[in-house]
């Protein structure tokens, strides 16, 4: 199980119009931090999972995710938000999962955690 990250997903939620070249995949079964894989012409970049991932719990790794790679805009912020409350997802489940990210990811959250409230 895994889940597609950075600027290709946040794409995906509305939160950039821009297209990305790489597309960055999260997932259980990668071993190393991060991997740069060639698959014909199209790049990718696996990452290793922070945390077991599963049904449950993939998107809020998602949204913590992009929190973690992306600064706070509103054009982000409101992204998370509507990807958040589309998906049944509540502050508890982020602060829940937070603990294995680093501190900025929260504080680049704190408006998206403020709408949740």
């Amino acid at each position: 199980i895994g889940f597609y990250s950075g600027l290709g997903l946040l794409n995906a939620i509305g939160g950039t119009r821009q297209m990305p070249n790489v597309i960055e995949i999260v997932t259980n079964k990668e071993s190393s931090r991060v991997r740069k894989v060639l698959i014909g012409t199209q790049k990718f970049i696996l990452r290793k999972a922070r945390c077991e991932i599963n049904n449950k719990n993939k998107i809020t790794l998602q949204i913590l995710e992009l929190a973690t790679e992306f600064e706070p805009s509103d054009e982000v912020n409101i992204a998370l938000i509507n990807y958040a409350k589309t998906n049944g997802i509540d502050i508890k489940k982020l602060l829940k999962y937070s603990k294995y990210y680093p501190a900025k990811t929260l504080k680049n959250l704190s408006e998206v955690l403020y709408e949740l409230a």
